[in-house]
């Protein structure tokens, strides 16, 4: 099931939003297989960059906000008592480092520079497994050129290939970076194995 949620746009105030979204570094802990508190930390940030987290249980209940982020979305996919679920967070940073902690399975950090906000929010689910997960159709999205479309499934670490414009960062993610297209669907995630089909996607600004 897609769901794409209106444009949340809690950004950071003062940016003026001329330049474009830039990476600028990430942490993961790959594919765990117990649950446990875990912790990522990334250096090298600037006042104002945003971390993006991602982190991931096997139920049907997300972890928990870490402390200081604020939660983006859930998503659960699976059934009769088989599921993952994920939750995609964000910190603006005040500092040149960052930890963020949860109670959970996997989790990824990705830190973004010229941040001003969150727009459209798109998750997809299912019941059957695949190795060939769907992206969530996102739409009404911002073709200027300045910001990303961020797209991760809860298969941390073993995401082979992506459809265009996505394009496959570290294995853990994907990108598709200055993008100008109104909308994108119809995309695909390569696994490595089959999984729960579920898949985030966030549009930053």
């Amino acid at each position: 099931m897609d769901a794409t949620a209106t444009r949340l746009m809690m950004g950071a105030a003062g940016l003026s939003g001329d330049s474009p979204v830039e990476y600028v570094t990430t942490s993961a802990t790959g594919n765990v297989t117990s649950s446990s508190n875990r912790t990522l930390t990334l250096t090298g940030l600037s006042a104002g960059d945003v971390v993006i987290g991602m982190i991931s249980n096997r139920s049907s209940s997300a972890p928990a906000t870490s402390s200081g982020y604020i939660s983006i979305t859930t998503n659960t996919a699976g059934f009769f008592g088989n599921y993952r679920s994920i939750r995609l967070q964000y910190k603006v940073v005040t500092g040149s480092s960052e930890t963020m902690s949860w109670l959970g399975y996997g989790g990824l950090a990705v830190a973004y520079r010229n941040f001003t906000g969150i727009g459209q929010v798109g998750n997809y689910s299912s019941t059957f497994p695949t190795s060939s997960v769907p992206t969530p159709a996102m739409s009404s999205l911002d073709t200027s050129g300045r910001g990303l479309v961020f797209v991760v499934t809860y298969a941390i670490g073993v995401i082979n290939s992506i459809s265009s414009p996505y394009t496959v960062r570290f294995n853990t993610w994907g990108a598709a970076a200055n993008n100008t297209l109104s909308s994108i669907s119809s995309k695909t995630m390569g696994l490595s194995a089959s999984v729960y089909p579920v898949s985030t996607a966030i549009e930053i600004l």
